[in-house]
């Protein structure tokens, strides 16, 4: 198993993948499994790849349930020394039952909490704080994560840690999280881990302007062995204990400062968009999204518009700001459908389509879509690209198109699924040989052949009211 094929230094990706895959040749009897972070595998594996890909789904409702109940009845067991009492259960089940409620009146947290690390976080919060009320946001979760380890848990084990105040301790951080995140465009070691004496003078540095009396090998054993915010690797290499840590660290340090246009010259590097959504999240972005429009970007502008839109309780100046974004941010998003409907290329355009919406439901393409996900679909985009593909094929193709068919066939746009009337409405477009599905991306194609992917696997859309 080759876990984190993402955390090859770019340079050296191509390397590995040709050795990767010249290993599966010669062990043609053994199992090889690769992880990765979607972008890297998808941009940088260059070799040939192993015969089958997956992608890890989110929790879905009751596999989140199962999780925070397991998980607290672990930590109360623990807490009670091994003890699994009637009481013990009771507590556990009650203190899951509490967190579980929140997260269903707070769709933000919500719609985060398929994630196996944002959950987990989400109960160490709530189990902390005895049950209060959880952070509205993530990169409010995530701050509290930040002050859990370096300042409330620390306390409680009556450890003292040095600096004199929570936000130094993490200012230091944020000083090497920037840091390791600009070696992203350098040939160095990498941007996700570093080496111990790059470690030691970064935190020299910030520590000298704020107490030069802290040795920095001791600060960073008390980060490392107390907040457990940093892990030692083999060969004297540190790390944060997870990637975002770092990249909202950075995206902190970048607010700190009070220079956005840090942000500007990694636009274009997809290591460094996590720490541009998380700087996002926390400010005005007009100038952000136009700096993305500037630089070429329409789907990353896009992308910040659509998450800082979806927030609830933005200033009403922000508002206003956005407001005025959305027509150039949307026509930009949508300028390479129309060009390739234009040109009657359809392939291409059936599958910038599939682009866009992954887009507009937070994937990464090569992923499928939940039916909640199309049915819930952004209204505007979806009747945007639907007009597109009406107005360039001059009716033939096109959601709404299918929609029509699909209600002839007995179909119902209420949000369920009705067997009989897609086998009818499948029929009707003639899309399939058998068991197989197939395409024709041309005029000869029957009305309502396309965009191809609703009818092989995105049936929920034909459900969509917003058609």
């Amino acid at each position: 198993m080759f876990d984190g094929f993402d955390e090859v230094p770019p340079t050296e990706r191509q390397a590995v993948s040709e050795w990767l895959s010249a290993q599966m040749r010669h062990y043609r009897q053994s199992v090889f499994m690769i992880t990765s972070r979607p972008t890297a595998y998808t941009n940088d594996y260059t070799a040939q790849r192993p015969t089958a890909s997956f992608w890890v789904e989110d929790f879905n409702d009751d596999q989140r349930q199962r999780f925070v109940e397991q998980w607290y009845g672990c930590q109360e067991r623990y807490a009670r020394g091994g003890r699994n009492t009637p009481d013990v259960q009771q507590r556990a089940k009650q203190n899951a039952a509490s967190l579980l409620a929140q997260l269903e009146v707070q769709p933000e947290l919500k719609a985060i909490a398929g994630n196996a690390l944002l959950l987990n976080m989400m109960a160490r919060f709530h189990r902390d704080k005895q049950g209060a009320e959880l952070p509205q946001r993530k990169v409010e979760l995530y701050q509290d994560i930040c002050e859990l380890q370096l300042s409330r848990r620390p306390r409680a084990k009556g450890i003292t840690l040095l600096l004199s105040s929570l936000s130094q301790r993490q200012e230091v951080l944020q000083t090497v999280a920037l840091e390791m995140m600009r070696r992203a465009k350098l040939d160095k070691q990498g941007f996700k881990q570093i080496q111990r004496d790059d470690l030691l003078a970064l935190m020299a540095k910030a520590l000298s302007e704020r107490d030069p009396d802290v040795p920095a090998q001791t600060f960073l054993d008390q980060i490392v062995n107390v907040s457990e915010l940093l892990v030692e690797k083999e060969g004297s290499l540190y790390e944060f204990s997870h990637l975002s840590f770092q990249e909202f660290l950075a995206a902190l340090e970048v607010m700190r400062l009070k220079d956005e246009r840090i942000l500007y010259e990694y636009l274009e590097l997809d290591t460094w968009k996590p720490t541009i959504l998380f700087y996002a999240e926390m400010v005005n972005p007009a100038q952000l999204i136009q700096a993305a429009m500037h630089h070429n970007l329409p789907r990353l502008a896009y992308q910040i518009w659509r998450e800082k839109t979806n927030r609830t309780g933005l200033l009403s100046s922000i508002q206003q700001e956005l407001a005025v974004l959305k027509q150039p941010v949307l026509t930009a998003y949508l300028q390479q459908l129309e060009e390739c409907l234009k040109a009657q290329h359809w392939e291409y355009a059936d599958i910038e389509t599939y682009r866009l919406m992954m887009i507009a439901v937070g994937k990464e393409v090569g992923q499928g879509f939940e039916p909640d996900e199309l049915l819930n679909f952004p209204c505007e985009e979806l009747l945007a690209i639907d007009g597109l593909w009406v107005k360039y094929s001059n009716g033939q193709f096109g959601f709404s198109v299918q929609k029509d068919i699909y209600l002839e066939c007995g179909g119902i746009p209420d949000g369920n699924y009705y067997e009989e009337a897609f086998e009818k409405f499948a029929n009707r477009i003639r899309l399939r040989n058998g068991d197989k599905w197939e395409f024709r991306y041309d005029t000869s194609a029957p009305m309502g052949h396309l965009p191809g992917f609703v009818v092989s696997g995105g049936g929920s859309l034909l459900s969509h009211r917003g058609l």
